[in-house]
């Protein structure tokens, strides 16, 4: 019997009845919906062709419904800018969309970004493809932060923000994620993934949600940053599942150590008998 699964995120290259329908018969067993992008309620219709899909074909299959948490993004902007090796870059902390974003000038959609961080930290971009050094930082929230490009490339709206060694100061459970959670519930979610976990105590306002929600959807524990590491075993108690988020988890951390915390988590997980 096959015990691993196939997770596969369902977008909007995805989404049509026609390619939906021919990932699971593929043999895709989980539906990823990913709740950092659109409105909760645009992905109602989603719901309910995914079911009217897994009828015809006669066959269940999850849905998993992943929040947002408190990943940092870039703001919104046409189109896409080059970034260059050696270029000066400006980090409009605060800014959710900027028309004129530029290879000088990129809007950052958290406010509080420009109070965090010093001169000399690290900002990835993109999953780690392009690499900043801050040069200058305000100190105050809504400000300017001033970087040299160390690692360039194209980069376009809504990409993601990563700053290793800066605590961000953002709740696991922000506005969004409630609205998310609220949509999850109301759509019949099969799995709740809470994103960017870093203590056990960043599970409960999900796990209170479902309790008053009179509903049993388990919870899901996002790995993916260096502090969840170190409470691990107290998430694993609390979790119903966990995911090793190795993307983001190789931002965080260094590269050579992801195959080591990996491990560790799975290992955590079999010895509760979770889901991983």
């Amino acid at each position: 019997m096959r015990r691993t699964r196939i997770v596969a995120t369902i977008g909007p290259a995805s989404s049509g009845e026609k390619v939906l329908k021919s990932l699971l018969e593929a043999g895709v067993d989980v539906c990823r919906l990913n709740y950092s992008h659109g409105s909760p309620e645009s992905k109602t219709e989603l719901y309910e062709r995914i079911r009217s899909m897994e009828e015809a074909l006669g066959r269940p299959t999850c849905i998993l419904a992943d929040l947002p948490g408190p990943k940092l993004r870039l703001g919104r902007f046409p189109g896409v800018v080059a970034l260059k090796r050696g270029a000066r870059l400006n980090l409009h902390c605060g800014v959710e969309e900027m028309n004129d974003a530029s290879a000088t000038d990129l809007p950052v959609e958290y406010a509080g970004l420009s109070a965090e961080l010093k001169a000399g930290d690290p900002v990835l971009i993109a999953d780690g493809l392009i690499r900043l050094i801050v040069d200058q930082a305000p100190g105050t929230p809504s400000g300017t932060v001033l970087c040299t490009v160390e690692d360039g490339g194209p980069v376009s709206g809504r990409k993601g923000v990563n700053v290793p060694g800066t605590m961000v100061d953002l709740p696991a459970i922000g506005p969004n994620d409630k609205a998310a959670i609220a949509h999850a519930l109301e759509a019949g979610a099969d799995y709740i993934a809470v994103s960017y976990v870093r203590t056990p105590e960043d599970l409960q306002p999900a796990i209170d949600a479902v309790k008053a929600a009179g509903k049993h959807v388990p919870i899901v524990a996002k790995i993916e940053h260096p502090m969840a590491l170190e409470c691990l075993e107290d998430i694993l108690d609390l979790a119903d599942a966990v995911m090793v988020a190795r993307g983001d988890l190789g931002v965080e951390i260094p590269l050579e150590d992801v195959p080591v915390a990996q491990q560790h988590i799975i290992d955590g997980a079999l010895e509760r008998g979770m889901i991983v």
